[in-house]
């Protein structure tokens, strides 16, 4: 049985994936996907918001984007 945590972010990652290559022909760069609360908002943007360790040739390279989900409005109907 997967642990929930990775099931989640295996989830997201995958539908990540999924539009990037069908809506932007595998164009955009890997990010961090969060699940984050944030009163007001479903959820947000942050552009290199998190610097990886190791992996980049260059500091842009390193930089990672963020995208928050915010979990109280993934149900709205």
């Amino acid at each position: 049985m997967m642990k929930p945590t990775q099931e989640t972010f295996e989830l997201l990652q995958t539908a990540y994936d999924f539009f990037n290559t069908q809506l932007f022909d595998s164009e955009l760069p890997q990010c961090l996907i969060l699940i984050h609360r944030h009163r007001g908002a479903h959820g947000y943007f942050w552009p290199e918001r998190f610097q990886k360790t190791q992996g980049g040739n260059s500091e842009s390279e390193n930089k990672l984007d963020e995208i928050a989900l915010n979990p109280e409005t993934m149900n709205r109907g």
